[in-house]
């Protein structure tokens, strides 16, 4: 069980890679809502599939900034998705190790679990049926 030590406190900026997303698209919407400054990243903005990817997200991260990691090629029904998907991840983490955030939130999917009759939870065993389960 994660427990936090510090007051809440709002980050001084949160970096939402995967703006353009159903997801990524709703946690911008909302941070904005909340007055939270926000750098809204898509594709169109930093392809993390393009030569230097990594050079042009670590340009723009700074080490007060919370990353929200939400970029895939969903869902994933070829083993060449996967591998966009696995290149996009690496540019993603060298841009983080050049310039660690303050915090890291990594967006999943539910799809690393099998299905099930009853609810999930953090003690339910991994088992993906499908590469797109086996990419989160």
């Amino acid at each position: 069980m994660l427990e936090h030590r510090q007051a809440p406190a709002k980050p001084a900026r949160v970096v939402v890679m995967g703006a353009n997303g159903f997801v990524g698209g709703a946690i911008s919407r909302r941070l904005a809502a909340a007055g939270i400054d926000t750098l809204a990243l898509g594709r169109r903005d930093i392809d993390l599939l393009a030569d230097g990817a990594a050079d042009r997200l670590a340009a723009v991260l700074r080490p007060t900034d919370a990353f929200i990691a939400v970029s895939a090629i969903a869902p994933v029904k070829n083993v060449a998705m996967l591998s966009q998907n696995i290149v996009m991840l690496s540019a993603m983490t060298e841009a983080l190790r050049r310039v660690p955030p303050r915090h890291l939130v990594n967006i999943g999917s539910d799809a690393v679990f099998a299905d099930e009759p009853r609810p999930l939870n953090e003690s339910t065993a991994r088992a993906p049926g499908s590469l797109h389960g086996v990419m989160h």
